[in-house]
């Protein structure tokens, strides 16, 4: 009788010799054995479990992602700190030196408060379409 006429049931059953005595004698050197014979042998083993190739480039991506905003937290703390010893430089010489010309100055900065606040909000909205739109779709 010909292999190739045999199902995969009678060669599974010929492989893992569940019936004591094979059903039929293939030739050692038949094509169709040896690929049976492979096949039946890759199937026994279990794939090797692990983690997903997307894996490591997300735990890379992430590292680096709180890398950035370690990052940017600093620098926003440090342009804070460089603001409050602005101010507190300013006071300070106010102080010491106790001149008119720097009280012209504050008045004149509280009398366009407005303007000013409107123009550090749009610098700061600036900014923060720049981080959130610009360097997002750069990023990508």
């Amino acid at each position: 009788m010909a292999l190739e006429n045999r199902s995969d049931e009678e060669w599974q059953a010929w492989f893992e010799g569940l019936n004591g005595t094979p059903p039929f004698a293939p030739d050692p050197d038949d094509e169709s054995f040896r690929l049976y014979r492979q096949l039946f042998d890759a199937l026994a083993t279990e794939p090797a479990t692990g983690l997903s190739y997307g894996f490591s480039a997300r735990v890379v991506r992430r590292i680096q992602e709180q890398d950035l905003a370690r990052q940017e937290r600093r620098a926003y703390g440090y342009v804070a700190a460089g603001i409050l010893l602005m101010i507190g430089a300013a006071l300070g010489l106010q102080a010491i030196f106790g001149r008119d010309d720097f009280r012209e100055t504050l008045r004149a900065v509280f009398h366009y408060r407005y303007p000013v606040l409107f123009a550090l909000g749009l610098l700061m909205l600036i900014q923060w379409a720049d981080r959130r739109l610009v360097k997002r779709k750069i990023a990508e």
